[in-house]
């Protein structure tokens, strides 16, 4: 199958933090694939061809049920015997119990079909009109929908004539009749999710398990972020992680005192290679809410200050103070850092929202610190401190990834 129809679109009339995350989480190979291996029933993981496990991005759905929109769309083949069977999985995301899921997952199963019959239709007429009178018939793709529920309530397994005021059994013949297959995380414990090794669906999984207890997503900031830091800013893993942050802090919602105090654990990271780009996300991720709530920017030197305050003000206060040192000097950083991975000035400039001639400067200074470092001599700068000389000789160092 070249195309699906069955909806992935990006945009929804109604989101949350928890759909976010999912949506960018199950677009990746590397936690849909081992979702399937390790969190449905083996019966039939084992017999999915996984070589042929496809992403379809580009589905399509009527803008009526743009609010009824799946979460995301697989292909893949399905091993039964000598024969080979193209499915569709449909991967839905829950954090609370739905009233009329059926009526949902329906939904999406007649408009997917409705469009196989009508592409098929229009292949038909294709080939009529080149004379070519063979007729094929009209196979639709079956349609296996995967629902994840991390919600706090325990999900009651609804059947679809529970919807129906006391449906006698002579008349349940007359009612749509199909299952869905339900990841309920509350099942699982931390240590069986753990013993998957999965690799980063180990850390999204415990992080959407513990998603509603603040507390524990307080304490346990090394075990949410194990293994994340081994990733390289320039992998294809990279777009996962920096979700995964973001999701992260946004479920501590108002709670300030322990969003500090996982941004300050986060910190405490980012010596350790490829952390420099997550700490910027936690950095972009603060200056946002900080212009959501009226607050100017800065996170580092705040952070700091707001904790040697005793939190009492929490991170606001504390964003407040560290608004000038705190922005500059990673955005500084980032124009360095860009520089050492030959970026252009006008990537830089958008990169670190510094003045164009700010970061000419900053170039300037760059080269000559370059060329004394190659020589191994010490250079006087005008537009570079002390801190980012040290900073790109340590860079020099190094092999940009």
């Amino acid at each position: 199958m070249e195309k699906t129809a069955l909806t992935t679109a990006e945009a929804t009339p109604k989101t949350n933090n928890h759909d976010d995350f999912f949506r960018a989480a199950c677009s990746k190979r590397f936690i849909v694939e081992p979702l399937l291996r390790h969190f449905i029933e083996s019966n039939l993981s084992e017999k999915f061809d996984y070589d042929t496990l496809k992403f379809c991005p580009d589905s399509y759905i009527t803008p009526e049920l743009a609010h009824y929109y799946a979460d995301r769309v697989w292909s893949v083949n399905f091993q039964n015997g000598q024969a080979v069977l193209n499915l569709l999985l449909l991967f839905e995301h829950k954090s609370f119990i739905p009233k009329r899921v059926h009526i949902q997952l329906l939904r999406y199963m007649i408009e997917e079909w409705t469009k196989q019959i009508e592409a098929q239709l229009e292949a038909l007429l294709a080939l009529k009109k080149k004379g070519q009178k063979k007729q094929e018939k009209i196979k639709l793709i079956l349609i296996l929908p995967i629902i994840l529920y991390h919600g706090k309530r325990r999900w009651q397994n609804p059947k679809f004539e529970d919807l129906f005021d006391r449906i006698p059994e002579i008349l349940k013949r007359f009612l749509p009749d199909f299952d869905f297959i339900l990841i309920d995380l509350s099942k699982y414990s931390d240590q069986q999710i753990v013993d998957t090794e999965a690799g980063l669906l180990v850390n999204m999984l415990l992080l959407m398990r513990h998603s509603f207890d603040n507390n524990y997503l307080a304490k346990n900031v090394e075990i949410l972020l194990q293994g994340l830091e081994d990733y390289d800013p320039e992998s294809e893993y990279w777009n996962f992680v920096h979700s995964f942050l973001v999701y992260y802090l946004k479920l501590f919602k108002n709670n300030s005192m322990e969003k500090a105090a996982v941004a300050q654990a986060i910190q405490k990271k980012r010596t350790r290679r490829g952390f420099y780009s997550l700490y910027d996300a936690l950095r972009d991720e603060a200056i946002a809410e900080g212009r959501q709530t009226g607050l100017k920017q800065g996170l580092e030197q705040g952070l700091e200050q707001g904790l040697e305050q005793g939190l009492e003000q929490g991170l606001e206060q504390g964003l407040e103070k560290g608004l000038e040192k705190g922005v500059l000097k990673n955005a500084r950083l980032t124009v360095l850092r860009g520089k050492w991975r030959n970026m252009t000035i006008d990537n830089l400039v958008d990169l670190s929202q510094l003045p164009e001639q700010d970061v000419e400067k900053m170039l300037v200074d760059y080269e000559k610190v370059y060329k004394a470092w190659q020589k191994n001599k010490i250079v006087k700068t005008t537009h570079l401190s002390k801190d980012e000389v040290s900073y790109l000789i340590n860079l020099f160092g190094q092999t940009p990834k």
